[in-house]
């Protein structure tokens, strides 16, 4: 399975949704907060099984409701909004880097991204009015009745294919380390994705995304397939660990 490695911001500019950079507070007291994603790097991309190579072309996720909670709170009202959403997220498999949110949070201690994984409804406000003012397209694929929240093109053995999945519901990604936000200096936090997991078995063989049998297995290793941690030099690698060698 070969998939260059990659880093990328989760921001709104860049897929087309309304946004801008958060935050209402008194300026002073807040720094800015990026959030990146990047796809996990992995030193052994390639398990001889059935099948035996599996390339991937493109990947899209979608998001919503993009949060930051504090360490100290569990009231929902002490999480700080990144981006309501919906995003549909493309994943830049060429390696590059994309800043995508940006927002303006009150100095103190956090310790977990939420978001939530929901497919489109066009009935609703939000969701009608991000679609509306979406010109480029990026929500096309993932309208409809199916309502999809994964798409991924590539091929097996050579054969072009396509996965979708309804995989929804709400995470919450505790970071590695709790990140302390200062009223000093502006924090990155990366949100990496395990992307070559998603379509293996638990001894790390590739399996068929086209096989319905594996179905299960691939959208509980979707599920599974975030980790949270801070990434101030936004090479998509833990800082505290990165500190430790």
């Amino acid at each position: 399975m070969r998939i260059h490695p990659l880093v990328f911001v989760l921001g709104v500019t860049a897929l087309g949704a309304s946004g801008c950079l958060l935050g209402d507070g008194d300026a002073g007291n807040t720094r800015a907060v990026t959030l990146n994603l990047a796809v996990k790097r992995t030193e052994n991309p390639i398990a001889r099984a059935a099948p035996d190579q599996l390339e991937l072309s493109r990947a899209r996720i979608l998001l919503r409701e993009i949060e930051l909670e504090r360490a100290d709170e569990d009231d929902i009202e002490d999480l700080e909004e990144f981006e309501a959403g919906p995003l549909v997220v493309d994943l830049p498999l060429d390696g590059t880097v994309e800043e995508i949110v940006v927002a303006r949070v009150p100095a103190a201690l956090y310790d977990e991204i939420e978001f939530e994984m929901e497919g489109l409804d066009p009935s609703a406000e939000a969701d009608a009015a991000a679609i509306a003012s979406d010109l480029t397209g990026r929500f096309d694929d993932f309208l409809g009745e199916d309502r999809f929240t994964v798409i991924v093109d590539g091929t097996v053995d050579g054969e072009p294919f396509v996965y979708r999945s309804r995989v929804e519901g709400e995470k919450e990604i505790p970071l590695n380390d709790p990140v302390v936000v200062s009223q000093t200096t502006d924090i990155h936090l990366t949100l990496t994705i395990d992307l070559d997991a998603w379509f293996r078995d638990s001894a790390g063989n590739l399996v068929d995304p086209r096989a319905v049998e594996n179905a299960e297995l691939i959208e509980q290793n979707i599920q599974e397939s975030f980790e949270g941690f801070e990434d101030n030099d936004r090479d998509g690698d833990n800082d505290d660990v990165e500190d430790d060698d």
